[in-house]
């Protein structure tokens, strides 16, 4: 039996990652807190200093919608998978790439549109079930093995 007998289509929707906004709002306020502590020590003018806690506030803004959206995941028993992020009305018809990688609570996938942009999508354990991120994480390592004895360069590393 071959590896091709055990993929079958996938479909996956990522809810709003906790860890992804937890880590965002984290980040934002060390980069914060150091643009306070600066002006202390006179490295930094008041005026730069307001100005980038201005800059560091609406990065904080922007990064926490993006994190706020789930998304919708079709991967048919090829290798492309469809991609419709919720409140987008396009769905985009990706290629995985050979520098997805696999953490024991992270999956990252690269990915290439048609168009030959590159898409990253980070899948944290929490915006699945532990049964779907599991199917997944062995999706990846199937799809990977099968690229590798095709003599491709998609997969997983």
């Amino acid at each position: 039996m071959t590896l091709d007998a055990h993929i079958r289509p996938l479909d996956l929707y990522l809810h709003p990652s906790r860890r992804r906004r937890a880590l965002t709002l984290a980040l934002h306020l060390l980069a914060a807190a150091a643009v306070l502590i600066a002006p202390a020590n006179g490295a930094l003018p008041a005026v730069v200093g307001a100005a980038l806690l201005i800059a560091i506030a609406a990065s904080a803004v922007a990064a926490w919608r993006r994190a706020s959206r789930g998304c919708q995941l079709h991967w048919g028993e090829d290798q492309f998978i469809e991609v419709q992020r919720d409140g987008e009305p396009q769905v985009c018809r990706c290629r995985l790439q050979a520098d997805s990688r696999l953490w024991p609570a992270l999956v990252v996938l690269q990915l290439r549109d048609e168009r030959g942009a590159r898409l990253y999508l980070p899948v944290w354990s929490d915006q699945l079930d532990a049964r779907a991120f599991r199917h997944l994480r062995v999706r990846l390592t199937l799809d990977g093995q099968r690229a590798v004895d095709a003599g491709e360069g998609a997969g997983v590393d």
